[in-house]
């Protein structure tokens, strides 16, 4: 069986200290989300994206339910075993669960229908009000993806100003047009994931995106560049 928790921008949130799975819940009144199958998260995406907790598994005993609970007394909702007994979807956070820590238990039939049953210590964070945007151009000297003094204060203040609490980063390198052309995506795509190296370095947190896109459209030492974008909790 495997078990991660997935926040609103559908990022993996990880694992806290000794494994514990994180996961994230909506602050406010709680309420019941009763008989939550696959169907039930369609319907609640279909308004909002929701902080889930994925799984998938086999080895269960065909067209059984696999229940999620987080203790001492929240039923989360089921995953249905398919013709294979393995199954795989989301199970969704109820809103209003105070943070702390918990046990997360889920619990199926085996072939024999005897219970098979797995738990996790648990860390529920209050998910964030809208998530904050920030921006940041990081440059290069010729031929080079060696990130310079001034590229990493850039990287640095961008840090400082998110507060290490990102969902997701977004790195973009370009290159200046020349008459040689043959390592224009390599030369980008090294710059884009040097950038997202050293701001995972400096401990911003999330999921990375970095993708190199060969010869920008201006010219000069402006095109010789990164752009980043951080999507951050405030």
């Amino acid at each position: 069986m495997r078990l991660e928790g997935r926040g609103d921008d559908s990022d993996p949130l990880g694992l806290e200290g000794k494994r514990v799975l994180v996961l994230q819940s909506e602050q406010g009144s709680g309420r019941s989300l009763g008989r939550w199958a696959t169907r039930g998260v369609a319907r609640a995406k279909a308004k909002k994206v929701l902080p889930v907790a994925r799984s998938s598994g086999d080895g269960f005993a065909p067209g059984t339910p696999v229940k999620f609970y987080l203790l001492p007394a929240t039923y989360m909702g089921e995953l249905m075993n398919d013709a294979s007994g393995a199954f795989d979807g989301d199970v969704p956070i109820p809103p209003g669960i105070t943070p702390g820590y918990y046990t997360m238990q889920v619990n199926g039939f085996a072939p024999d229908m005897s219970v098979r049953s797995l738990s996790i210590g648990v860390k529920v964070t209050a998910l964030s009000a809208t998530p904050k945007n920030a921006a940041a151009k990081v440059y290069f000297e010729s031929l080079s993806s060696v990130l310079t003094h001034e590229g990493m204060t850039t990287l640095k203040a961008l840090v400082m100003k998110t507060g290490k609490k990102g969902v997701r980063t977004v790195s973009i390198g370009y290159v200046e047009g020349t008459t040689i052309t043959a390592n224009d995506k390599a030369l980008s795509t090294r710059r884009a994931t040097n950038v997202a190296a050293y701001l995972k370095k400096l401990g911003l947190k999330g999921r990375f995106v970095a993708r190199g896109d060969g010869v920008a459209k201006e010219s000069g030492a402006t095109a010789r560049r990164v752009n980043v974008w951080v999507t951050y909790l405030k």
